[in-house]
């Protein structure tokens, strides 16, 4: 395939993805005026589960086997806890600063991973994140 057309083929899945998610969000925003971020997160994983459920038992849950269960459950706990947070805030801010602050996850996803698992960061990944913090400072 050529790598042009990858390319294209790419950008057109990630804005189809942030279609998806801002459609999801304006379907929270609207729920969540009735309904607790909780229970809006319980039914969004019931969902998800009746989804992959079908693709996972078909594999046996042989590619779910892991010798690390205490960390994919940090993962997990984490994963339910950010989730629970974007619901939140989509309930309880304007739309579009809630996808906006989704979107920061690159800006914050390289100092944490500093901080927490000591990896090395580049200049050039310093120097983007500064650039993101300065735009976001001129901007708002």
């Amino acid at each position: 395939m050529h790598f042009n057309k990858i390319i294209v083929i790419g950008s057109l899945f990630v804005i189809l993805g942030e279609v998806f998610f801002t459609t999801m969000g304006m379907i929270i925003k609207t729920l969540g005026e009735n309904i607790p971020s909780y229970q809006l997160v319980f039914y969004r994983n019931v969902f998800a589960v009746i989804v992959l459920a079908p693709f996972l038992f078909r594999q046996r849950l042989t590619h779910v086997k892991t010798k690390r269960i205490g960390m994919h459950l940090i993962r997990s706990a984490s994963g339910l806890l950010a989730m629970y947070c974007f619901f939140y805030a989509l309930a309880n801010i304007e739309l579009a600063n809630a996808m906006l602050l989704k979107l920061t996850g690159p800006i914050f996803i390289p100092i944490i991973a500093t901080l927490w698992i000591h990896e090395k960061v580049s200049l050039k990944t310093y120097f983007g994140i500064a650039l993101g913090f300065i735009r976001c400072h001129c901007f708002s």
